[in-house]
């Protein structure tokens, strides 16, 4: 069966299959695919100009093929992030326009960010809300950030906060049910997928504690979300 996506590739050749790499990367229909891997948090992508859609395919230990989602490309070069899958959901209502689009490469990160908690610990859940509209745009025009006056359009995800159980919880950071060490490893974690710009709340736990979660800048405006912005290549 010839690749139907041949024409986007035609510096490769059938030597050069897979990034030359066939035992850890597959490619059967030769569609446009992003390859993540949870182990060492890489991020491989078979790019195919004019492509419809991205395959996001997620790898762990031996290579095995943990998930693979299939996100369509709209005309804004965004894609609609799930509202559920391995280890997230999504919370609010749906913004007039949209408000869960991500750029292609801050989606699979996001992916491999998830990914990679839900394996380390199969009770991990984190609730997504506000992302980007369908345009690239700040969802309800309340942003500052999101495709908002600050920029960063597809590159931002805010996210309710964890609980002792690894879950996300509808509250604030100085609930009691707010868990210091999994909100620092969910912000440790994503720092090393690329959000290296983040926002997190300036008061901690019932005792209103003033503590900086690393990789996170404390902001009164976040006390009952955190906030990661994708900065990667």
């Amino acid at each position: 069966m010839s690749d139907p996506l041949a024409e986007g590739h035609c510096d490769f050749t059938p030597y050069h299959y897979t990034f030359n790499n066939p035992i850890r990367f597959i490619d059967p229909l030769g569609l446009d695919t992003f390859d993540i891997n949870i182990l060492d948090q890489s991020i491989n992508q078979i790019a195919v100009e004019n492509s419809e859609n991205h395959v996001y395919r997620l790898y762990g230990e031996d290579n095995e093929l943990l998930n693979t989602y299939t996100l369509e490309i709209n005309d804004d070069n965004l894609v609609e992030f799930p509202s559920s899958g391995d280890g997230f959901n999504r919370y609010g209502d749906e913004d007039e326009g949209g408000d869960h689009y991500l750029k292609p490469k801050t989606a699979a990160a996001l992916f491999g960010l998830v990914t990679e908690l839900h394996q380390d610990d199969n009770d991990f859940r984190v609730d997504i809300g506000d992302l980007s509209d369908s345009q690239g745009g700040a969802p309800g025009g309340d942003h500052q950030t999101h495709g908002g006056p600050r920029g960063y359009s597809g590159e931002c995800v805010d996210y309710r906060y964890l609980d002792g159980n690894n879950q996300s919880y509808q509250g604030y950071a100085t609930d009691r049910r707010f868990n210091l060490f999994n909100n620092t490893v969910f912000v440790g974690t994503a720092k090393a997928w690329g959000f290296e710009v983040n926002y997190s709340s300036d008061i901690m736990l019932p005792i209103n504690l003033r503590i900086n979660i690393d990789g996170a800048t404390p902001r009164a405006d976040h006390r009952n979300h955190g906030h990661l912005t994708y900065t990667g290549n």
